[in-house]
């Protein structure tokens, strides 16, 4: 993907993230905005999970294996969450505010998913020469993109790095005499 198409579905997954998290909080439990939010949760998540790649061609099963799991765990944390509002507004006299036994393994499942995602790009990472440390950043960005209402802030980092970001493979050294 070039330089110009990062910068341009970054910023297509950072408004899609905008307006999932202002339907979040506007309209939770009403099945037809959840699905519209479970979509746009998607969609941000699946662009993160390509934009963490760079512009580095890498085999297609990283590529895929990466946006994949990144949209599967966007997905079920996104239902978690809507399931925990949910749980708050239907509660008849003070409201529980604490996680019923699904909502908590539905969330324990999602952040496994993303595990799988981190690993793939993990070993992605490896493969373009992205040093230790620029991954962990990428990470902890993808983190917050899968997150449902925080995906903004990892999706204002992805634009950013989109913008900043050169391509993600080395300049091979000179080879010495």
């Amino acid at each position: 993907m070039t330089k110009r198409g990062l910068i341009v579905a970054s910023i297509i997954g950072l408004v899609a993230a905008i307006v999932a998290a202002i339907l979040l909080n506007k309209a939770a439990g009403s099945q037809s905005i959840d699905l519209v939010v479970l979509g746009l949760d998607l969609v941000a998540a699946g662009i993160a999970g390509r934009v963490i790649l760079g512009t580095a061609r890498i085999h297609r099963y990283f590529s895929l294996g990466t946006v994949l799991f990144s949209a599967a765990a966007a997905i079920i944390l996104t239902t978690a969450a809507s399931n925990y509002l949910i749980h708050i507004d239907v509660a008849i006299g003070r409201p529980d505010y604490a996680p019923t036994s699904g909502i908590v393994v539905q969330a324990i499942v999602g952040f496994v998913v993303y595990l799988v995602a981190a690993t793939i790009y993990g070993f992605a990472g490896t493969r373009q020469g992205v040093k230790v440390g620029g991954r962990i950043g990428l990470l902890a960005l993808l983190l917050l993109a899968v997150l449902p209402l925080v995906n903004v802030l990892g999706l204002v980092g992805f634009t950013i790095s989109a913008f900043v970001r050169g391509s993600a493979t080395p300049v091979p050294a000179a080879a010495s005499e």
